[in-house]
């Protein structure tokens, strides 16, 4: 980091000013392939030698981290643990190198720790939140198994995708206390405190570490506390079935008995709801992570193997499911990809790690007059005006096809949402919509005369049943020529000629 008010030359060769807490590109770069240049011995002690004197005479001044965060004296640990392997970074410390590098092979081990602790503590949380949801929706009452499939595999999608991929984004976050100045957010104490106060300003190589590693071994987390415990349970319930018959213990009525060999019900909200959370969230970090790709393909194959040995050996046969919950399913992967697009932007952008040049001379001009009027303002409003420098670097060779990209799904979700407004998600009925109003907008814009009116033409009846036909307009007030109810007119005259077929024959019976 620099010092504040510190000036930085970037790529074009212009020089701006830095907030005291804005990272700033490295010309470091630590080499821990064999054979690679070995940084002395000599200069991580006199890092560490330093710090010591400096914590000795104002304790104040100083701390462990300022010694964890020194390039060359992690370098130095991180070459001795790729050259001599994990072995040295466990107690107790005995040897020079280890007792020179106890501050840093101490901070690894407890961050690993947090790290499986987190990754854990997710799995668990999403466990109780499909028991919580499941409760909660069952009290919905829905008429059908798909409205309530339907309904929670939405909840349980959100709930769990905002456990595994939003939480650790926010928290390891640091926004300089912006989530203060939210309305809403700023006024609850514990989302203030907790949120956006990370150790992570930017996306840079720390930030890899210790979201990227915490996700990858969340996804793979899920293999055994998703899709393995279902296979478990069956395998104990048969044992436990054959331990019963054995000992002699049988149930007292024939429905108890029923009930001790019935098979359970295949999740299938819970299930869908567990493997669209792991997929949308490989697709949302596999942009900067994509070993994700490979966590999330052994996670598809093992879930389906394992669901599909379950659902035909160890389940109940489901009852008659629509279309509805396999739709909404596949409507939630656009969250990933907008998410993915994102991310990638914003990482790609950092030219801490992923240099580029930029594609006009109007991104290094910018980046300088936001840097110096940035520093005529406190945090956090400050950091604001870095975040505006770092949306500039979205216009560089390795994001400008990304930018592209994001804006045309912009554009396609506002559509959407003008779609969703005016014709309740039927482009059909949108497009009819604007297709009847066009002219009398771009009147009003003053994009266009009025034109003349025309005179009124007749038509006949027939000839004005095909225009609406053409124009997706309902021309008929009965269900079959509805689109939408066609399928339950259909389902009711099928029911009325049954029953109208069985009080002929009762009748005749009965005569």
């Amino acid at each position: 980091r620099k010092p504040s008010n510190s000036t930085c030359a970037d790529g074009a060769g212009t020089t701006f000013a830095f907030a005291d807490t804005t990272p700033v590109k490295h010309s470091f770069v630590c080499d821990t392939a064999v054979g690679a240049k070995k940084i002395p011995r000599s200069t991580a002690q006199s890092v560490k030698q330093r710090h010591e004197e400096r914590m000795a005479s104002d304790p104040g001044s100083t701390s462990e981290d300022d010694l964890l965060q020194d390039l060359e004296y992690a370098c130095y640990c991180d070459q001795q643990l790729a050259w001599q392997g994990m072995s040295i970074m466990a107690p107790p410390y005995e040897t020079e190198v280890e007792l020179l590098c106890q501050p840093y092979f101490e901070r690894k081990i407890r961050d690993t720790v947090f790290m499986l602790v987190g990754a854990i503590g997710v799995a668990v949380v999403n466990q109780v939140l499909k028991l919580v949801l499941g409760f909660l929706v069952g009290l919905e009452k829905h008429p059908s198994w798909t409205d309530y499939n339907a309904s929670l595999l939405q909840k349980l999608f959100w709930a769990q995708f905002a456990n595994t991929a939003l939480i650790v984004l926010f928290v390891n976050a640091n926004l300089h206390g912006a989530v203060s100045k939210i309305p809403i957010f700023g006024e609850i104490t514990f989302l203030a405190d907790r949120v956006g106060n990370g150790n992570h300003e930017d996306m840079g190589a720390s930030w890899y570490i210790a979201v990227g590693a915490a996700t990858g071994f969340t996804i793979l987390m899920n293999v055994f506390s998703t899709a393995l415990p279902p296979l478990v349970m069956m395998f104990v319930k048969r044992k436990k079935l054959a331990i019963f018959a054995k000992l002699g213990w049988m149930p007292a009525t024939q429905g108890m008995l029923n009930k001790q060999y019935e098979d359970p019900d295949f999740g299938l909200a819970q299930r869908t709801s567990q493997i669209m959370n792991v997929v949308v969230t490989v697709i949302a970090y596999c942009g900067g992570f994509p070993l994700l790709l490979l966590f999330g393909a052994f996670y598809l194959t093992a879930s389906y193997w394992l669901d599909k040995y379950v659902f035909l050996c160890g389940s109940r046969c489901p009852p008659m499911y629509s279309t509805s919950v396999a739709k909404m399913a596949v409507s939630l992967v656009p969250v990933g990809v907008f998410i993915h697009v994102c991310l990638s932007l914003w990482a790609f952008g950092n030219q801490d790690v992923f240099p580029s040049a930029a594609v006009g001379g109007f991104v290094a001009a910018g980046q300088a007059a936001l840097a110096d009027q940035g520093l005529k303002y406190q945090y956090p409003e400050r950091y604001w005006f870095y975040l505006l420098r770092r949306i500039l670097d979205f216009f560089r060779l390795a994001t400008i096809w990304q930018f592209g990209i994001f804006a045309v799904g912009l554009f396609g979700a506002l559509c959407y949402i003008v779609s969703y407004v005016v014709g309740g998600g039927d482009h059909r009925v949108t497009i009819g919509y604007v297709n009847r109003h066009w002219h009398t907008v771009l009147v009003k814009l003053g994009w266009h005369t009025v034109s003349p009116k025309l005179e009124l033409v007749e038509i006949e009846y027939v000839d004005a049943i095909v225009e609406m036909q053409k124009a997706h307009i309902i021309w008929d007030y009965e269900m079959e020529n509805n689109p939408r109810y066609r399928a339950a007119a259909s389902t009711i005259s099928q029911n009325s000629s049954i029953g109208a077929l069985g009080t002929q024959v009762t009748g005749g019976v009965m005569s």
